[in-house]
């Protein structure tokens, strides 16, 4: 019986580093296909970002505005300017049920809800009270400013559920005094906000803030945006540009964002830079008159 003895040797050293060569270019290659997928993945969702804060801008800013009213009687618009605005926001509408010196109380029926973004907070919110004077006629209409002193969500109007808001000279203000106003008309609570562009940790935001409200700084709203991320522009009915507020009648928005980062192509392809979007629409203000 014969043995056969097996060889037993190792790799030798050029075997060794043909196959660390091998590794390394196999390695190489998965690495920067890894990369290259972490980059556009990257650069997809800074551009989704993008896309997403500019066309939610360009919806809330429009409905923010919409509400607000100018005519012959005064303006919404407290200052305007190119990057900014300070204005009566809307914040509901109710129907009046009841009406005293010091009270008005508004309906919260099921036929007649009151509708509101939130809650009336005294104090941050005053009210536009419509008193219609004469049925019939409009030539006697006036909104009468008020400030509210108290609310009480839980009063009523005979039998009927209502929020009974507190007010002040109520009968001196009224033209023709509290029996000059028909009840039934309706009730718009608002605050004063401002709307305006700002820097801040280097980049720009849009930012808000209730100025009723007693807030002493901007808060972030949409960003970031490039540094005229937020324009404005003001037209009169005869679609001219005005910087008279209460000659305003249309506003044209732009909204401007900018990704958060930096977006870089596929390795060793395109530049290197922040990428821009923006969005442009019109709003005509409430109660303007059609050209």
């Amino acid at each position: 019986m014969f043995l056969t003895v097996r060889d037993s040797r190792g790799l030798t050293l050029l075997e060794l580093l043909v196959s660390l060569v091998m590794l390394g270019m196999i390695g190489g290659v998965t690495y920067g296909f890894l990369a290259n997928t972490q980059r556009v993945t990257r650069s997809q969702s800074e551009l989704v970002n993008l896309q997403s804060n500019v066309r939610t801008g360009i919806l809330v800013v429009p409905s923010e505005l919409r509400e607000i009213g100018v005519g012959a009687g005064g303006s919404d618009i407290i200052t305007l300017g190119s990057s900014g605005i300070t204005y009566r926001a809307a914040r509901g509408l109710g129907f009046t049920c009841q009406i005293s010196a010091a009270e008005i109380r508004i309906s919260n029926v099921p036929a007649t809800p009151y509708f509101g973004l939130r809650s009336i907070v005294p104090g941050r919110d005053s009210l536009f009270l419509f008193v219609e004077r004469t049925p019939g006629i409009s030539s006697d209409d006036v909104w009468v400013r008020l400030a509210v002193s108290s609310v009480n969500s839980a009063s009523t109007c005979g039998t009927d559920p209502a929020i009974a808001l507190g007010v002040a000279n109520l009968g001196s203000v009224v033209p023709g005094g509290i029996g000059s106003i028909v009840v039934g008309g309706p009730v718009r609570p608002f605050e004063v906000m401002e709307l305006r562009l700002y820097s801040s940790g280097g980049k720009f935001w849009l930012g808000a803030r209730s100025v009723s409200g007693g807030e002493p700084s901007l808060q972030p709203v949409l960003g970031p945006l490039t540094a005229n991320g937020f324009e404005l522009d003001y037209f009169n009915v005869a679609g001219t540009p005005t910087s008279n507020r209460f000659q305003v009648r249309t506003i044209r928005v732009t909204i401007r964002g900018v990704t958060d980062q930096l977006i870089r192509g596929p390795a060793g392809t395109g530049p290197t830079g922040y990428v821009q979007d923006s969005l442009v629409t019109t709003v005509s203000l409430r109660n303007a008159p059609i050209p």
